[in-house]
């Protein structure tokens, strides 16, 4: 019985190893990312600052940023989305989050030869918790920058002429 269960781990981790090191490869060859954030409006974020912090959070690791006319010119149609939802109900002093970041690029179906989907997600990572009615942007943003920095490692890492 306790081969089976830790057969069923290995397996497990092994699985979960090998979608992380398929995930990061899905970042190579990207010349930088255009940023598209979404928060919701119980977070106590303000979604411009939100955008221009995590811009220059990707900036300073390394991760180039593309603007508007390039990102529409580069093959691949790369972004990566940030979403920040809070759910907190008015009475009540606790409040639960989920932060998602994906990169989303064009792909191809292996199964339908030239068919291009638009915005798959091919790297993702998440969070969710809960935090103090009072000051839950403040309690959320490690957790958002936790993210970035995850996904700046993972670009750097298929990407090192990207930190010169």
């Amino acid at each position: 019985m306790k081969r089976i269960a830790l057969l069923s781990l290995l397996l497990a981790w092994t699985a979960t190893v090998c979608a992380d090191e398929l995930a990061r490869e899905s970042l190579k060859g990207m010349e930088g990312v255009r940023l598209l954030i979404e928060v919701g409006q119980n977070s106590g974020l303000q979604e411009a600052t939100l955008q221009e912090e995590i811009a220059q959070r990707l900036i300073r690791a390394g991760v180039p940023q593309l603007d508007h006319d390039t990102w529409l010119a580069t093959p691949g149609g790369q972004y990566l989305y940030v979403h920040v939802d809070v759910i907190c109900p008015s009475t009540a002093a606790i409040c639960a989050y989920a932060i998602r970041v994906e990169l989303r690029q064009d792909a191809l179906l292996a199964r339908a030869t030239g068919l291009k989907v638009h915005g798959a997600t091919t790297w993702n990572s998440s969070r969710i918790g809960t935090v103090s009615a009072t000051a839950a942007g403040d309690r959320i943003r490690p957790s958002i920058d936790a993210l970035i920095d995850e996904f700046a490692a993972d670009y750097r890492a298929v990407n090192p002429a990207s930190t010169e």
